[in-house]
């Protein structure tokens, strides 16, 4: 996608408004602007608004892009649900909150994998917190996914060393 210098500065200014979980902002750019709601940072490709606010941890502007019916970006599920490399403990498990009132309330897709074919299941049983796992493995269709070393949640599990 090509931006002009205009079009450049308005979709920063709009992602911006995401990371810092400005929902006010947020709508103010997309309803004056008439934001393609979509469109991913101009200078970093991978960074859908969805995946963007994941990161950045802004619920608010999550649930409102949800509710907008944003493209889905499976890469955002990931994020959400576990706050990347970086995440403490606690930012893990108001993550994983998060992500199950938001699904339970957009019902959005939790089939992706990850490059490595890990499964949200895969993650949730490696981070060690049961109340998620379960959650997961309820809402999921195929129960026991395998990565692409052929390895199940319980070996994710395992690997980890997870006690829960």
């Amino acid at each position: 996608m090509s931006f002009s210098t205009m079009d450049k500065d308005l979709y920063i200014n709009y992602h911006h408004a995401i990371a810092n979980d400005d929902l006010k902002h947020v709508k103010e750019l997309v309803k004056e602007q008439n934001l393609n709601i979509d469109t991913p940072h101009p200078q970093l490709a991978s960074c859908t608004p969805l995946y963007h606010a994941a990161t950045a941890r802004a619920y608010e502007v999550l649930d409102y892009l949800l509710a907008k019916k944003v493209k889905h970006d499976p890469n955002f599920t990931f994020e959400l649900a576990f706050g990347g490399n970086f995440a403490t403990t606690e930012q893990r498990r108001e993550g994983e909150r998060q992500f199950i009132k938001l699904h339970k309330k957009h019902q959005f897709p939790l089939d992706a994998t990850d490059g490595l074919g890990n499964s949200l299941l895969h993650i949730a049983a490696s981070n060690g917190s049961l109340s998620f796992l379960e959650y997961i493995y309820n809402e999921i269709g195929h129960k026991h996914p395998k990565d692409h070393k052929k390895n199940t949640a319980l070996h994710a599990a395992c690997l980890a060393q997870s006690t829960e």
